[in-house]
């Protein structure tokens, strides 16, 4: 396991505590400015997104990747080196965890994408609420 995963699930862990945190005091602003809509559910939503990029990295990175090392560490075996059809079979495997891997790694960061686009506009209606 290595320490830089468990840097960045750690880090995501504490953004989306902060999403949450920001939907809590959105919540209480709201009930200042005194609208009844429920806008602070967006950040709520982005907490929601961003667990969902958290769900995918830690498969990547924790079930993945341990699988795809261990396929490629078959690759030096002189059994596997002497026979072509372990040798093809063990590639294919290799390239479909690789595949699969970059798959879940692009939809981890478009979760990101995602949940900074929500923030961004509950921050900008709530900005234009308060700025009439």
């Amino acid at each position: 396991m290595s320490t830089d995963v468990l840097l960045y699930e750690s880090g995501l862990i504490v953004m989306i505590a902060a999403v949450i945190a920001m939907a809590v005091v959105m919540r209480k602003l709201t009930m200042i400015v005194k609208k009844k809509q429920l806008i602070w559910l967006l950040p709520v939503a982005a907490g929601v997104v961003l667990a969902a990029a958290l769900g995918a990295h830690a498969y990547a990175s924790f079930s993945v990747m341990p699988k795809l090392s261990a396929q490629i560490s078959m690759l030096s075996s002189p059994e596997v080196i002497m026979d072509s059809a372990k040798l093809d079979a063990i590639k294919s495997a290799a390239m479909s965890m690789k595949s699969q891997m970059i798959g879940l790694k692009a939809f981890s960061f478009t979760c990101f994408f995602l949940a900074a686009l929500i923030l961004l506009v509950s921050n900008a209606i709530y900005m234009r609420w308060i700025s009439k």
